[in-house]
């Protein structure tokens, strides 16, 4: 995959340092998917890049969460649960 785009460049560098490296292999697996997918349904090498690069930024978010929250699945899911609830309550 090749980068073009300083900003995104930026933008993957600065995700890059603040994971751990399961995640930065699960970004790279998802980037590569993506590109794949993006060849395989005949898209311009310009558009094959920007699905690649969307991979790699899929877990942009996970910058904002503490990592010993984002390492922990189900504590994140459990979360995501509780504060669905909440919400949900406060709609009510």
């Amino acid at each position: 995959m090749e980068m073009t785009d300083p900003a995104a460049s930026m933008a993957v560098h600065e995700l890059w340092k603040h994971l751990d490296g399961d995640t930065r292999g699960h970004l790279v697996r998802v980037g590569q998917l993506a590109y794949d997918l993006a060849r395989h349904i005949g898209l311009t090498a310009e558009e094959r890049a920007d699905s690649g690069l969307a991979g790699l930024l899929n877990d942009i978010g996970k910058l904002w969460i503490p990592h010993k929250v984002v390492a922990k699945a189900d504590l994140v899911e459990g979360l995501i649960d509780l504060e669905r609830r909440r919400l949900g309550a406060r709609a009510a």
